[in-house]
């Protein structure tokens, strides 16, 4: 270790944290934990890195400080914290003692000061580095101490401060008295600008003298100094950082000590991150450690004879379950060539087939044809009684399509077990699964095939190194599901396994074979018409803004919005500088043209990025048709998702959305079908609150939200009912679902938090057993830490005993949205296996190939369209029995625009 004391302004990197890891980042209490995630990948990068001998740890208290008695509208200006923050800040605090790393703090002052203190006592002693992108911390600067930027990556030192600021750090307090602090609200000298204040130190010294000498000044600049001076010297008792807070610690007490790693994996199975071997700093790993005694390679056996090939065919014939999986060409299915196959049973050592390796482009001699192989091996593949496991075995069956083949008998899927025992987790990988199970780290393909320029393809890997790598796959899939299969059944989850997702499973491996068309002319004339929109739109912001800046820049944008055209409205600042997301946006946009613009501009550009650029590049040469593929195990709440490309996130609402929709097309002599379930999650929390009125609105077939409207808005005729008030209640309809409170409710439909929970309160008068249906899931959860869905898929709810309110009120809405979600979810799944049966029945250019939400896509012939318009509606309409009818709207079209 380097002889250093490093002080950590953890504020900083907590925010920094959060704002930088985006995502649907969750463990499996449903708390979010992207903030808690990217902290500890900071802090264990920065201990790598910067290996020092001493760290404090400086945490700011909760509430006011000193500054705050002096002057109480400091710091007034902030935004409350964001509410997916809050519940992570104690496990941040408890995983930096977890680390042992040294905690300071000090009721009354701040982290800037207790930094001050700390570098000022100890900085004699040890090389101090103050680790932060707060620009007040640089006024502790000196041929001592430096502060860190690490997301800059870029450190300063006095001439670093002077080149940045044009004063040295003794004067960045004065400096920051004279120019304000709009993120700390410290008022300033009124219209003295960064470059201006640097002209008056250059001229008068420091603050004193500029004070001073304001008879030397001419115009406005004069009369706006003059006019600040009681707010300047205010200012200046707010910028100066303490340095002499009391502190009893010595420079011992912050020494780097290793820490225990067995709480620290429990705290990463927590939160559900992945064990990592960043501990290099102490010389220890949180890996879990290999099994060797159950993992042995030599056991492995490459099958390169027809005899070797005989023999273990004739064993295959007597195992009743198979573990298979395919090494190939390609991860896209539609295009892979098998390279070799891995077999494993619980009686048969783990083996592998090289069918297609090569040499310097040539066959490696003594590997089995690939056709005589596949042929040997139909009799096993079409044996009904066979059960083959897989991990992601949709992928083998569509490869095994591509020649024709597919397995009759049942299938199993150990990365569908491992989702359905814990919907909330995002690792269901091969690795993770061996990692979590079998303590066994397995063979990573990078370690076999190497990386970026040097990346070689399998068929290019050495016959042993390929034979331990495939088999291992085998051999860990089998061991996982042995260990995985009997807990669904403990947990009475067979059944939505084997009747649900194991045959959705083959049903979404036909519909991603199928694929969809796209019209490329026309993506390409819509891109050219969207840029020459982008381009417009830029003209008429740059005109509004009066300059040119970066659109794509928040903190210039946010500069121009708040500083430059004086807009106060959704005004949230953080330490990065102003937010300047969809929602401020959308808030400023009734009274601001350039924010109606500028949501108009990011829309367009979302698409041409999204969509218009990469769509045709997704089309394969070979099928002339994109192939998206469709996900069982990422929505923690059952629904399917889709990637390449994602159509889940394709606008419905909007007109350049349509335009989009516009670009699928059936193939010739086709339409395309849309079936789509009407307002199916309201259906569903009609069904289980059992709430009689809201059963007898679906059920009398009116308008749900103008029923609703009429009760909150204590309309007598529902015909007066206007489009206000309609809106609102569609707002509360579907807010319900998703536990929004009055505060939520009042931001979307602009009302006051008042108003909006007087139209809570009547919406439960009005629907009694709604309210009673979300405080028994509560309890349900409180309970047995799950919810479940109408079909019995469960989730995860533990955060719903937190202590934390926020982490609490999170779990509660995921519980009470997850049972509506998750019971649709399945429905449609009911559905598209239902609809997948009667199709394969039909001639092939009839097929479904696609599901959006709580819609279905199909390709059907002109003369077959009514007939199977029918079928699809009758069989979605009658996937399941509920209180109140299921209502799906059939469309049909030349593109899905037009259909939907």
């Amino acid at each position: 270790m380097e002889n250093k004391l490093l002080l950590v302004d953890v504020s900083a990197y907590i925010f920094r944290a959060f704002f930088g890891v985006r995502g649907n980042f969750s463990n499996s209490e449903g708390m979010p934990t992207n903030a808690v995630f990217g902290f500890k990948n900071m802090l264990l990068h920065l201990l790598n890195t910067e290996n020092p001998s001493h760290v404090a740890m400086v945490f700011d208290t909760p509430g006011g400080t000193f500054r705050n008695e002096i002057y109480s509208e400091y710091k007034a200006n902030r935004s409350a914290c964001p509410e997916d923050l809050v519940p992570q800040f104690a496990p941040i605090a408890e995983l930096t003692e977890l680390l042992q790393l040294p905690i300071i703090k000090r009721e009354n002052y701040e982290a800037d000061d207790l930094i001050g203190t700390l570098s000022k006592k100890f900085s004699k002693e040890i090389k101090v580095i103050i680790v932060s992108g707060d620009k007040d911390l640089t006024q502790l600067v000196n041929e001592d101490v430096v502060m860190l930027d690490t997301m800059k990556d870029y450190v300063f030192g006095p001439e670093q401060v002077k080149e940045k600021f044009g004063v040295g750090p003794e004067k960045i307090a004065q400096y920051l008295a004279i120019v304000g602090d709009t993120s700390d609200n410290i008022p300033g000298a009124k219209g003295i600008g960064p470059k201006t204040a640097t002209k008056l130190f250059d001229q008068f010294g420091d603050l004193e003298g500029i004070l001073a000498n304001t008879d030397k000044l001419k115009g406005k600049q004069r009369e706006n100094l003059e006019a600040s001076i009681d707010d300047v010297r205010l200012s200046y008792e707010l910028t100066q950082i303490v340095c002499d807070i009391p502190i009893e610690e010595s420079l011992e007490d912050f020494l780097v000590t290793p820490p225990d790693l067995e709480p620290l994996k429990e705290f990463y199975k927590r939160m559900n991150f992945r064990e990592d071997s960043l501990f290099k700093v102490w010389g220890v790993s949180t890996q879990a450690p290999v099994v060797e005694d159950n993992w042995d390679y030599g056991r492995y056996n490459c099958i390169t004879t027809q005899t070797a090939l005989d023999e273990l065919i004739a064993k295959l014939k007597e195992s009743e379950v198979i573990t298979l999986d395919f090494e190939t060409t390609n991860l896209q299915a539609q295009i892979a060539e098998i390279v070799g196959i891995s077999f494993a049973t619980d009686n048969i050592a783990p083996c592998y087939i090289p069918v297609a390796h090569t040499t310097f482009g040539q066959l490696v001699e003594g590997q089995i044809k690939r056709e005589d192989l596949l042929q040997t091996l139909i009799p096993l593949f079409e044996d009904e009684q066979k059960t083959w496991i897989g991990q992601n075995i949709k992928y083998e069956l569509m490869v095994l399509a591509n020649y024709g083949l597919t397995l009759k008998g049942k299938i199993e899927d150990s990365m569908l077990e491992s989702y359905l025992l814990n919907a909330n987790s995002h690792r269901h990988g091969l690795d993770a699964l061996s990692e979590a199970y079998l303590g066994h780290k397995m063979i990573a393909y990078k370690d076999v095939c190497g990386t970026g320029k040097k990346e070689i393809p399998f068929s290019d890997v050495a016959l042993d190194v390929a034979t331990r790598y495939g088999a291992e796959d085998s051999e860990a899939t089998r061991l996982i599901h042995n260990l995985l299969r009997p807990r669904l059944k403990e947990q009475n989850l067979e059944n939505l396994y084997l009747d649900m997702e194991i045959p959705l499973l083959r049903v979404l491996g036909r519909m991603e074979n199928q694929g969809i068309c796209i019209d490329v002319p026309y993506l390409a004339e819509l891109e050219k018409d969207l840029t020459t929109d982008q381009t417009k739109l830029t003209a008429q912001i740059y005109e509004l803004a009066g300059e040119e800046f970066n659109i794509n820049s928040p903190k210039q944008l946010g500069d121009i919005l708040f500083e430059k055209l004086g807009i106060t409205e959704a005004k949230k600042q953080t330490k990065t500088g102003y937010t300047t997301n969809v929602d401020v946006l959308e808030k400023l946009a009734p009274n601001h043209k350039i924010a109606e613009l500028l949501l108009e501009y990011r829309g367009k550009t979302k698409l041409l990025n999204t969509y218009l650029a990469p769509l045709p590049m997704l089309v394969l040469e070979k099928t002339g048709r994109i192939h998206t593929s469709f996900s069982q195990t990422t929505a923690a709440t059952g629904r399917l998702s889709s990637k390449n490309p994602n159509l889940q996130n394709i606008p419905i609402r909007s007109l350049d959305g349509k335009k989009i929709r516009k670009a699928f097309i059936p193939s010739e002599g086709c339409f395309l079908v849309s079936a789509d379930y009407s307002q199916i999650e309201l259906r569903f929390l009609a069904h289980i609150s059992e709430d009689e009125n809201l059963i007898a609105a679906f059920n009398s077939g009116s308008d749900i939200h103008q029923e609703t409207a009429a009760a909150i808005f204590n309309v007598q005729n529902l015909d007066e009912v206007n489009g206000e008030q309609r809106s609102a209640a569609k707002a509360i309809n579907f807010g319900i679902i998703y536990g929004m409170g009055a505060f939520r409710l009042a931001g979307e439909i602009g009302v006051s938090n008042k108003e909006a929970k007087a139209f809570i309160d009547a919406y439960f008068a009005r629907y009694p057993k709604i309210k009673s249906y979300m405080d028994e899931t509560i309890e349900f959860a409180r309970e047995h830490k799950y919810v479940e869905t109408m079909f019995g898929r469960k989730r995860a709810i533990d955060g719903i005993n937190s202590k934390n309110h926020m982490e609490r009120t999170g779990a509660e809405r995921i519980a009470i949205n997850s049972r509506i979600q998750g019971s649709a979810a399945d429905l449609i799944k009911i559905a598209m296996i239902e609809l997948d049966q009667e199709f394969e029945k039909l001639d092939k250019k009839n097929r479904m190939i696609s599901q959006v939400h709580d819609e279905l896509v199909f390709e059907i012939e002109e003369s077959q369209i009514e007939v199977l318009s029918k079928l699809i509606k009758e069989k979605m309409e009658g996937a399941t029995n509920l209180k109140v009818p299921l209502l799906v709207e059939v469309g049909y079209g030349k593109n899905w625009a037009d259909a939907h």
